[in-house]
């Protein structure tokens, strides 16, 4: 008969770090999208899911549908400060005999807020200037006069 070679398969521990700093998927993942909802940075957000940027990161590299996500809840807060915005600038009081209504005063000032920063050029209560400034060397002979003339007001 054979001799035959038992060979124990030996089973492979994981090496390493834990994806979450040893933290639940279910409980990290939560507390993330919280946070970018929020508009907070990656950061922020690691903070308050208790866990290291680098597992952020390298849970961002397995999963490409949470770095979407991610983009996508980080853009929330601004489409619903656009929102409140639109709301405020279209608020009308109404008073006897007027049907229409007339903007509130708090829309009038948060339309003049919106259009401040959103059309600078036209509404925007600072000026700026583009213009093109053309240098060149001084030959031997300018800088000369000029020293010449500097040493002469002293």
């Amino acid at each position: 008969m054979r001799n035959k070679k038992i060979i124990k398969r030996i089973k492979k521990k994981p090496v390493g770090r834990k994806l979450f700093d040893g933290k639940g998927e279910k409980v990290v993942i939560p507390k993330l999208e919280q946070a970018f909802s929020i508009g907070c940075t990656n950061d922020e957000a690691c903070i308050q899911a208790g866990i290291s940027t680098s597992a952020l990161s390298r849970y961002e590299q397995k999963n490409n549908e949470f770095r979407v996500r991610k983009t996508m809840l980080k853009e929330k807060l601004v489409l619903a400060s656009r929102n409140t915005i639109s709301q405020i600038i279209t608020e009308r009081e109404f008073s006897k005999g007027n049907n229409k209504g007339v903007p509130t005063q708090r829309a009038v000032e948060m339309s003049k807020w919106y259009l401040e920063r959103k059309k600078k050029d036209e509404f925007g209560s600072h000026s700026s200037i583009t213009a093109e400034v053309k240098t060149e060397a001084l030959s031997e002979e300018k800088k000369r006069a000029i020293m010449k003339r500097i040493k002469q007001w002293k």
